[in-house]
Formats: C-alpha cells, structure tokens, sequence
C-alpha cells in the first residue's frame, strides 16, 4: 500500500511538473506574442507605409513633374495633358507628404524631414513657376525653365527624400531584431522549463 501511494504520488508531483511546464510556456508564448503584434503593427504603420508614401512622392516629382516638361518639349504631351500631370502630382505629393507627417517619426527622422521641408518650399516655388508657364503656354519660358531650373529645384527635394526611404529600412531592420530577441528570452525559458519537469 505504502508503494502504491509512493507511484501516486510521484505521479501526480511529474503531473503538476508537466501543467507547470505547459503553464509558464504558454503564458510566456502569449505575452510574446503580444510584443510581437505590437511591433509589428509599429513596423508597419511607421516604417512600411511611410516608405511607400515617400516612394511615392519621389517618383511623383521625378516621373510627373520632372518628366512632364520634357514630354511636353518634345510633343509628347500638349500644354492642357502637361498641366494636369503637374497638378497632379503636386496634389499626390502634398496629400502623401501630410500623411508621412503624421507618423512617429525618430529624431533623427524629424531632423531629416525638416530638411526635406526646407527643400519643398524651393521646389513649390518652381512647380507654381512651371504651372504659370504651362498657362501661358510659353515654349521659350518653357525650354529656359527646363534647361535651367527645374533640376536644381527639384534633385534636392528628391535626394532628402532618398535619405528619409535608407532610415525607414534601417529603422525596420533594427524594429525586428528588438522584436526577434523576446522570442529568443521565450524560447530559452520554455527550453529551461522542460528540462526542469524531466
């Protein structure tokens, strides 16, 4: 009898062993998994998003508003279908630039925007000289504009903005390596739990 309740008992202490075990993994798999969403979701809404909202701006001032006067020089494009291409682009530009504004932005972040800002003003300048010139419909302006001034308003706008796409990769690299290394912390405790219960 005093066997039997010593098997018992033994098995009930590797039982409990075992719930405790199943008990520690799974609440630190679901407060892993918690940090984990979290992150992800910082990820996505302030590094993934962004990077393709100012993806976005660069091609709309180098495609549309670089472009279009080209296009409409060569023909390719007459003074109404180049007008709305600039318009365009400047409303793309404005709306998707307010939006990236509006997301956490790091320090150096915020430093490299208010540069960005700074080129913008320059480049809105030239973007309502280019507009006025298409209104007017003035070739000579037109060519004078493009061979003297547009490239200059706008590259550095576009290289600030390549500088802010590079962070917002790296930021997301460094975001999931924090991210990874809790699941490194759960993994070891689960592993640590395990053996104790063997």
């Amino acid at each position: 009898m005093q066997s039997l309740n010593t098997i018992a008992g033994r098995i009930a202490l590797a039982l409990s062993a075992l719930f405790l075990t199943a008990l520690i993994a799974g609440t630190a798999g679901w407060m892993t998994s918690g940090i984990a969403f979290k992150a992800l979701n910082t990820i996505y809404a302030d590094r993934v998003v962004p990077l393709k909202d100012l993806k976005l701006i660069s091609a709309k001032y180098a495609v549309d508003i670089v472009d279009a006067p080209h296009k409409m020089r060569s023909g390719a494009f007459d003074w109404e279908a180049g007008g709305k291409a600039v318009k365009d682009a400047k409303a793309v530009i404005d709306e998707r630039w307010t939006a990236y504004l509006a997301t956490y932005l790091t320090e150096e972040e915020k430093g490299i925007a208010n540069t960005v800002g700074e080129h913008t003003k320059v480049s809105d300048q030239a973007v309502a000289k280019l507009l006025s010139i298409i209104a007017a419909k003035d070739q000579a302006a037109l060519d004078a504009f493009v061979t003297t001034e547009l490239y200059p308003a706008i590259d550095p706008t576009t290289e600030a903005i390549g500088k802010l796409v590079d962070l917002q990769v790296r930021v997301a690299g460094e975001d999931f390596a924090e991210t990874a290394a809790p699941f490194t912390d759960a993994n070891m405790v689960v592993v640590a739990r395990l053996v104790a219960a063997l």
